[in-house]
């Protein structure tokens, strides 16, 4: 897996979080089509749990709890 750079379009990154310091993903359906289409690099967005998620009053907190 690979993070891109800041300036990558963060519309395709798999979003993750640091959780004690293992990367969890909050977007598990497209990190398994990433894994069934076998491809080797995706881009990645490290969020905190904290921050709004974007177009929404929730946390990503929130969404990884349910």
């Amino acid at each position: 897996w690979n993070k891109f750079s800041d300036d990558h379009e963060a519309v395709s990154a798999l979003k993750v979080a640091d959780i004690d310091g293992q990367l969890v993903t909050l977007d598990g359906r497209r990190l398994l089509v990433a894994q069934n289409a076998e491809l080797k690099f995706v881009p990645i967005l490290i969020v905190q749990l904290d921050d709004r998620r974007t177009g929404t009053n929730h946390t990503w907190r929130k969404a990884f709890e349910k």
